[in-house]
């Protein structure tokens, strides 16, 4: 199938390397903010010295903006002999393994959104992560990323379909 030849609602199965944006990677960091803070916690239990380590204020903060992306990961996919690739939100209940996401792997989801050729999608424009108001999404969208390349690892350039992604297998 090719990505242009895809319809909103189509059931897709793509197969290729999958990767966990960085971004993504830290709204799922929640669990390890709070092995982080009780480590710190440790820490000056035993005297240890904590200046390096931020303030447990500071770590409550970030802990609060990640439990906005509720343990979910959004995930890419791309297959050197397609000329597109597929992303989206991966929940917790679709994992079928544990561990890192990224590799080789076969994606099936939910075509929810087709992004053309010469066009972007952010990210954070996800059913469940919208983190940003609808405004400032679509001024992404429309302008891309900065020419700089500065903010490039939060847009995915089409061709390429975003998916409410069912599952991932190995």
């Amino acid at each position: 199938m090719d990505a242009e030849a895809a319809s909103v609602g189509d059931i897709v199965t793509y197969s290729g390397e999958v990767n966990e944006p960085d971004a993504s990677r830290f709204l799922s960091m929640g669990q390890d903010l709070a092995a982080y803070r009780a480590f710190a916690k440790s820490a000056s239990a035993f005297g240890l010295r904590q200046t390096e380590m931020p303030h447990p204020d500071q770590i409550d903060a970030i802990q609060a903006f990640v439990a906005t992306a509720g343990g979910k990961k959004v995930i890419e996919a791309e297959n050197d002999d397609l000329d597109w690739k597929v992303t989206g939100v991966l929940r917790p209940e679709g994992l079928t393994h544990t561990g890192e996401l990224d590799g080789s792997a076969v994606v099936v989801g939910k075509v929810s959104k087709i992004v053309p050729t010469g066009s972007w999608e952010t990210l954070t424009n996800f059913p469940g992560l919208n983190l940003l108001s609808r405004e400032q999404r679509r001024k992404l969208r429309r302008d891309g990323p900065k020419a700089d390349g500065s903010d490039a690892w939060s847009f995915i350039a089409g061709p390429a379909l975003v998916l409410d992604i069912l599952t991932i297998y190995r």
